[in-house]
């Protein structure tokens, strides 16, 4: 795995992140504050169907805040993420279009608890929601945290692969928009949109993705990809003009988690080569990088 310790003198970007705007564990703040500490000198947050915490995190962080997002995105029946960058945060569209998704995140969650109560489990979707910002709609990363405080699961993860995840006893489908609906909407809004961890997803309609043509970039350096995967990545990234990112993806220090904020992104090389293509493609910040 390819990782940037903050020990290294070379210049790196972290351009994968969660706050509590969606599932994440800390707040956009203190994700600034806690780069702010590391050294990291450029990134980005992608937060899930939300552009709200960017305000607050490029205010506290020191560094260059790149506005991010990530959408659930559907192609050919199989799901997929995609990363936002550069566009205008206070786009009208993109904003109402967010707030949908939200509005059925929402609503997924109070199916996925009463599946859980028919389960057996006395949960209520008021825990679920407690200490949320009002603006945040809950996910299943915030029904599971629950379920182990409540002593029902030993992780995450185990509640997951007991009750959350697909074909298990408590999913419930997430509303999706599509690939291109989704690319539609980060350009519109002036932005680049970038496949989020391939190796993540399933083999299923991945190759054409990776080369489409209205694809501007590939997530290459996450934690999920090995060195193999990563090179792999990075070689058809390169050989179909797509900009290579990284990130680490946080969501906090959860137990499990695979990667602590700016453990994997860029080094200066590729922070200027997507810095540039920031610029070639006249996104929203281009002139303020």
């Amino acid at each position: 795995m390819i990782r940037f310790k903050t020990s290294s003198p070379a210049f790196y970007a972290d351009l994968h992140l969660h706050s509590t705007a969606s599932d994440g564990q800390l707040s956009p703040a203190a994700v600034a504050q806690k780069l702010t500490r590391k050294g990291v000198m450029a990134a980005s947050l992608n937060d899930h169907d939300t552009v709200r915490g960017f305000a607050p995190f490029q205010k506290m962080f020191r560094g260059i805040a790149i506005p991010g997002v990530e959408l659930s995105v559907l192609h050919e029946k199989v799901d997929f993420h995609l990363l936002g960058y550069g566009f205008d945060p206070g786009d009208s569209s993109l904003n109402e279009k967010l707030g949908y998704y939200r509005k059925v995140r929402h609503e997924r969650m109070t199916k996925i608890v009463a599946k859980l109560q028919h389960l057996g489990l006395p949960i209520r979707k008021e825990e679920v929601e407690a200490g949320l910002r009002t603006d945040t709609a809950a996910g299943r990363p915030h029904i599971a945290r629950v379920m182990v405080e409540r002593g029902w699961v030993k992780s995450v993860n185990e509640a997951f692969e007991t009750y959350l995840d697909y074909d298990k006893p408590a999913y419930v489908p997430k509303a999706k928009m599509s690939f291109d609906e989704g690319l539609d909407l980060i350009h519109a809004a002036k932005g680049i949109a970038v496949l989020a961890h391939p190796g993540k997803s399933s083999p299923n309609g991945l190759t054409p993705l990776l080369n489409h043509p209205r694809l501007d970039g590939i997530e290459v350096w996450h934690p999920d990809h090995n060195e193999a995967m990563a090179e792999s990545l990075l070689k058809i990234a390169v050989n179909n003009g797509k900009i290579p990112t990284g990130g680490s993806d946080f969501h906090g220090s959860r137990p499990g988690a695979q990667a602590s904020l700016g453990e994997f992104g860029l080094d200066i090389r590729r922070w200027m080569d997507f810095k540039e293509t920031l610029k070639e493609r006249k996104t929203f910040i281009a002139t303020y990088v």
